[in-house]
């Protein structure tokens, strides 16, 4: 421990940043410690901090996180529906990217190449999921259906 402009000041051994300070002058002050304190505001900003050879100093780096990637995780729909009764599709999407996106689901009739029914667009953040509900009309033939999630932009 050592004085320092009227603090006390814990010395510290890089790349530990566990470290007490006491008053304002500890963090204006010239003292080593400086590279610590870039430490500490570098990763708790998610940045990587590389500390150089002789331990002092280092540098910030932060990687681009992954765009918004969503999947469909689930779907459910009825095995069977007469002609003139509402078919009901419920999905749910994910977004398995590492920032927010905002997706659209589509319901789509393969044989026509139509859209039949879409959600509003929705936004998920990163990790998160959300379940819809798509409907159609049981037309006098079969439906040859396809779901999709898009990305807007």
């Amino acid at each position: 421990m050592g004085t320092y402009l009227g603090c006390k000041i814990y010395r510290y051994t890089p790349p530990d940043v566990a470290y007490e300070q006491y008053g304002s002058p500890c963090l204006t002050s010239n003292y080593v410690k400086l590279g610590a304190v870039k430490k500490r505001i570098c990763t708790g900003q998610g940045g990587t901090w590389t500390w150089n050879e002789a331990m002092t100093d280092g540098t910030c780096t932060f990687e681009e996180p992954e765009p918004a990637k969503g999947i469909i995780d689930s779907y459910d729909y009825p095995p069977k529906a007469t002609p003139g009764t509402t078919v009901t599709v419920t999905a749910t999407a994910k977004n398995t990217g590492e920032t927010q996106g905002t997706f659209q689901l589509c319901l789509i009739d393969r044989d026509e190449n139509i859209d039949i029914d879409s959600t509003e667009p929705f936004t998920l953040t990163a990790g998160t999921s959300t379940t819809k509900n798509l409907s159609t009309i049981m037309p006098s033939r079969d439906l040859n259906l396809r779901l999709a999630l898009e990305r807007q932009q």
